[in-house]
């Protein structure tokens, strides 16, 4: 052998076959060595994937071509023979493409169901709540009732009136992704609350009465007029619930007198807000009796003469009202002002002299509201005749 290779080599033509061998080894690694880069780098575009039931995804192979598909659960996931993977239903499966050179390639795939953002919710009404589906496309809606809410081409739900209704998206798989919807009446925030309807005034203003008499009625006013239907009441003699007083309104009764009342409102959105009689002033205002509302009378009216006593009577029910604590007493002769001031203040009787002959006597009453009291009586005799003759 090597005595051949030699005389091959040697010689003119040595160099001639030097050249062939070379093109010949040149066009062998040219034509082999591609095909097999060519097949080492063959691969599948995904190793896993996540699609929704009734989505798609398309897997391919790279450097070959496929020759055969399957799936490991065709109830979950299916591959056409191009390697398009559907979705069936919710779980997980394999698919093995197998290429041309005979190598498998696999994929391995979750399926997800297709979902709703919410499955129930609340709103008030004409509120609006925005529904979406995950892993498909609204392909059409519907709502239970129209009249409690209604629903857009894009899932855009409406309250209009209170109660329950169901809303359907239906997707482009075909599913029909469902939610309840609760619609409540709108809720109005109540800031602040006053009481209306106190006839007293306290003296501080011409225009504002703040002192509240038995017979008023009371109103309770809220800042916000459209949550009236959305509040409970409830009204208070002083720390104790006066039953039955469950309105917006209450009249003012003979076994308040004496006391602070004060409503207190709860609203559906559960804050609590309590005005009382006494709520702008530094001084609480005790329900006051009126005093024309009670009995008050002179002894002498139409025969009063020089000489007599003119006792005065002050009483609410049986009960005798107190000089200058409960009311206060003042004297006069002819007209009321300074000058025909009599001095008699806050006495239950009055002595009659010479000076008040020919001129009527008057008696003025003035509630003090601090005691339960309030207004003013004012109480005439006749024209003060003469002292009577000894018989």
């Amino acid at each position: 052998m090597k005595d051949y290779l030699a005389r091959y080599f040697s010689g003119k033509s040595a160099i001639k076959r030097v050249l062939a061998l070379f093109v010949v080894v040149v066009l062998a690694l040219t034509l082999v060595a591609p095909v097999d880069a060519y097949a080492s780098a063959a691969k599948i575009n995904k190793k896993s994937a996540t699609i929704y039931v009734g989505s798609t995804t398309q897997l391919r192979l790279t450097g070959t071509k496929i020759k055969s598909v399957k799936t490991s659960k065709k109830t979950v996931a299916t591959v056409s023979k191009a390697g398009k993977v559907a979705g069936k239903k919710a779980g997980k499966a394999t698919i093995t493409l197998t290429g041309t050179n005979k190598k498998e390639y696999k994929c391995k795939v979750t399926v997800k169901d297709t979902k709703i953002n919410k499955t129930a919710i609340s709103l008030e009404v004409g509120k609006k709540y925005q529904l979406k589906l995950t892993g498909t496309k609204i392909k059409s809606v519907k709502t239970s009732n129209k009249n409690i809410a209604t629903v857009t081409k894009d899932g855009k739900v409406e309250g209009k009136k209170a109660g329950t209704a169901t809303i359907t998206l239906v997707g482009k798989n075909k599913k029909n992704h469902s939610c309840k919807v609760t619609v409540k009446e709108k809720k109005y925030t109540v800031k602040s609350l006053q009481i209306t309807g106190m006839t007293g005034k306290d003296g501080t203003s011409a225009v504002t009465a703040t002192i509240p008499l038995v017979g008023d009625t009371l109103t309770a006013v809220l800042d916000n007029k459209k949550a009236s239907n959305q509040v409970t009441y409830q009204w208070y003699r002083g720390d104790a619930e006066i039953s039955g007083a469950t309105a917006a309104n209450y009249t003012v009764t003979g076994d308040d007198k004496g006391a602070i009342l004060s409503v207190k409102i709860s609203t559906d959105n559960k804050n609590v807000i309590i005005y009382s009689s006494a709520n702008s002033q530094e001084t609480a205002h005790k329900v006051c009796q009126k005093l024309e509302n009670i009995t008050t009378e002179l002894s002498k009216t139409t025969d009063a003469r020089v000489e007599d006593t003119i006792e005065v009577t002050i009483r609410d029910g049986n009960t005798d009202l107190i000089a200058g604590t409960q009311v206060e007493i003042k004297w006069y002769r002819g007209e009321i002002n300074e000058q025909n001031d009599r001095g008699a203040d806050n006495e239950n009787a009055y002595n009659v002299g010479v000076d008040d002959l020919g001129e009527p006597i008057i008696c003025k009453l003035t509630g003090k509201p601090d005691m339960g009291y309030y207004g003013e009586v004012v109480l005439k005799t006749n024209d003060i005749l003469p002292q009577a003759l000894a018989p």
